[in-house]
């Protein structure tokens, strides 16, 4: 490849004008990866790990495909239009190329995406790692409510903490340019949240997969050629899942609280014990989502929030009380176009604080969260009463049956159960001589 760059010129036959011309598309590579921007993904690039970047630009021609010559990128014969098309093709060329050498004599190396830019004066881009995550985290705060979560974009403002911190103790520095992330960058972040913060497994990841897909947007973006995570893998242990057991779930019922505050947060976690709603998905519910079947039964059908698939959970004695006491409370959200919300859900940190003297007061010694509730109803409620696994599956609105293997676990009252059941046709089946 000639100076390292390459520029060739297309049609876009796939976009026509009246008239039957196709646009010229331009595609530059510089030195492997293949970017793309005029084909309707403009600013899209991709890139693999051979150091490669290739990106489209529109030339603002239009052309008849029948006179393209494909081959050598030009119009053929020599009409005024040809002529006109071609030595403006030519320009665009030489001009590219141009800008190319001006960039390697002022940084020694470039991408596709700085080329381009620089032959259609745009200006440089933000090249630092913090200023960029920050601006991604802005953007991010703009979808809050619309296609995106608040709690999301909060873990997101966290990790940009978390590396910031990072930095400045390593290195002493505000912030690095992408040029210095590099696959020992993400280890030594590692190790530092590891070994250095104490942090556990599940903290770590919330710190990291905010920060790799900031990388995959730069990338895409032709700021960072290559993936620093290209061989990262996050060492995450899985901790024992501890589900309440049918008598604590009883005593966290029952027990006398001394604050209707705490009385609330009971009512809710027990609502997410009988029905496995997800906190998002509780504090979203609406009365559009209750509805009544000719048998007199009440399902909650919803759409779950963190993996978009349909929920159909029908509601028992229990939670259709807790929904029922609180309606007087039902309030209009702003959020979901005027609908209903039907329960008062506190915030999240305010229900695991809520839970935490809930669960001393009620005499049950494990760190009782928000999200033990769903653990609980997949292992307690569901499975242990003869709920299958696929059920219990389509009930949480998971994706596949691997993840709700997490959530239920087989308690040894229910292998007693089954077993006892089994008892009489195994001893009717089996027989042996001693």
């Amino acid at each position: 490849m000639k100076d390292g760059v390459k520029v060739l010129f297309h049609l876009k036959r796939t976009e026509t004008k009246p008239d039957g011309s196709c646009p010229v598309l331009g595609r530059i590579t510089v030195g492997g990866t293949t970017v793309q921007s005029g084909n309707g993904l403009a600013g899209r690039e991709s890139q693999d790990y051979t150091c490669r970047t290739t990106v489209q630009f529109r030339t603002k021609l239009y052309v008849d495909p029948g006179k393209w010559d494909a081959r050598a990128g030009r119009v053929r014969g020599k009409s005024d239009e040809a002529v006109q098309v071609n030595e403006r093709l030519n320009r665009v060329n030489a001009l590219i190329f141009l800008r190319y050498e001006e960039l390697m004599a002022q940084k020694g190396k470039t991408t596709a995406r700085e080329v381009k830019n620089a032959f259609q004066g745009i200006a440089s881009c933000i090249d630092s790692l913090c200023e960029y995550f920050a601006t991604h985290n802005e953007r991010y705060a703009k979808r809050v409510g619309v296609d995106r979560t608040e709690g999301t974009w909060t873990t997101c403002c966290n990790s940009l903490n978390n590396i910031r911190r990072f930095i400045k103790t390593k290195y002493r520095l505000e912030d690095i340019p992408f040029g210095s992330l590099a696959p020992s960058f993400i280890d030594e972040l590692d190790s530092w949240l590891r070994y250095e913060r104490k942090l556990a497994s599940g903290t770590i990841s919330q710190i990291v997969w905010p920060l790799q897909k900031v990388v995959r947007d730069a990338m895409s973006e032709g700021l960072l050629i290559g993936n620093p995570f290209a061989h990262y893998e996050h060492r995450r242990e899985t901790p024992p899942v501890k589900h309440l057991s049918e008598e604590e779930l009883r005593r966290v019922m029952n027990t006398p609280l001394p604050r209707r505050t705490l009385c609330l947060t009971r009512d809710m976690f027990v609502l997410a014990c009988f029905t496995g709603l997800s906190y998002s998905d509780m504090r979203s519910l609406t009365a559009e989502n209750l509805q009544s079947e000719p048998d007199g039964t009440v399902w909650i059908r919803t759409i779950r929030q963190k993996t978009g698939v349909e929920c159909n959970i029908p509601l028992l004695d229990i939670p259709l009380g807790i929904i029922e006491k609180y309606r007087p409370y039902a309030r209009v959200n702003s959020n979901s176009n005027g609908n209903i919300l039907l329960l008062p859900v506190p915030g999240n940190d305010t229900m695991n604080r809520h839970l935490k003297e809930i669960a001393a007061v009620c005499g049950v010694n494990i760190n009782l969260t928000v999200h033990k509730a769903r653990h609980t109803f997949a292992s307690e409620v569901a499975l242990s009463n003869g709920v299958s696994l696929e059920s219990v599956s389509c009930l949480l609105g998971h994706t596949n049956v691997r993840t709700t293997q997490i959530y239920a676990k087989v308690t040894d009252d229910k292998i007693d159960r089954d077993i006892t059941a089994a008892t009489e046709t195994i001893v009717e089946r089996f027989r042996i001589t001693l």
